[in-house]
């Protein structure tokens, strides 16, 4: 929890305080479940949130449609990563 929000809470008074933390505790929630149902291939359920952001969220990618077929453009750059598994990734849930 520690890395995933502030350490210090951003206002003066108490209300708002406390529902900012509240409003974080859902986000860690979400968080969580996000990483154990859907990214278990790409990254351990011990991973940090910052872990799971450089692997999986900060992708340059482009989704194409076109043909009845949905492409994913990866970047040059990312391709000869192995470590994303974008099969598995895509072999799990259709998007359509």
């Amino acid at each position: 929890m520690r890395e995933f929000g502030p350490e210090t809470l951003p206002f003066k008074r108490f209300a708002p305080n406390a529902a900012f933390y509240y409003t974080m505790l859902v986000a860690f929630s979400l968080y969580e479940a996000f990483k154990e149902d859907v990214c278990q291939a790409v990254v351990p359920i011990g991973a940090y949130a910052t872990t799971l952001r450089r692997k999986v969220i900060d992708v340059a990618a482009k989704i194409v449609h076109k043909s009845e077929q949905i492409i994913l453009k990866v970047t040059t750059f990312t391709r000869p990563v192995d470590h994303l598994n974008i099969s598995k990734f895509f072999a799990k849930y259709k998007f359509y």
